[in-house]
């Protein structure tokens, strides 16, 4: 088989998470099959497996993409549009709305976390908590020490 190019298989991998994510999130992990998701992207199971060595690794990598998206380098929500100029402990409304708007528009990701603590104890999420993790973003860290001054 031919070695494909890197922005094909980028490609590729993103359909396939796309479909899982979909598939994962009307059925849950469990009731979800491989074969389900194959047939959604138009391969075959053993070509899923090239790409993913399990179900597990696929949710996991269903998981670190929305987590880049959500809170990445390159992440864009009204979240962090609102952390980058905060006054907090002043803006506290602001912040709330756009944590209202964060999770009314990115539904899926919950829904994700709730899969995750009830198919695997929370194991998928436990190293990227949101609020951790918004917590050492750059633009609160700068907040927090303008703060400490």
């Amino acid at each position: 088989m031919p070695k494909l190019k890197t922005a094909t298989l980028d490609a590729i991998q993103e359909r396939i998470e796309a479909a899982a994510l979909g598939q994962f999130i009307k059925s849950g992990y469990a009731a979800t099959t491989t074969r389900e998701i194959a047939q959604a992207v138009g391969l075959t199971p053993g070509a899923l497996y090239s790409h993913y060595p399990s179900k597990e690794a696929l949710f996991e990598a269903v998981v670190r993409r929305y987590q880049r998206e959500l809170l990445g380098k390159d992440a864009d929500n009204s979240l962090l549009t609102v952390l980058k100029r905060s006054e907090f402990p002043f803006d506290i409304p602001e912040l709330a709305a756009a944590i209202r708007d964060l999770v009314r528009e990115n539904r899926a990701y919950w829904l994700l976390w709730y899969i995750d603590v009830v198919e695997f104890e929370g194991k998928h999420f436990r190293s990227q908590v949101a609020p951790k993790a918004l917590i050492g973003a750059p633009e609160l860290q700068q907040r927090f020490e303008k703060l400490r001054k």
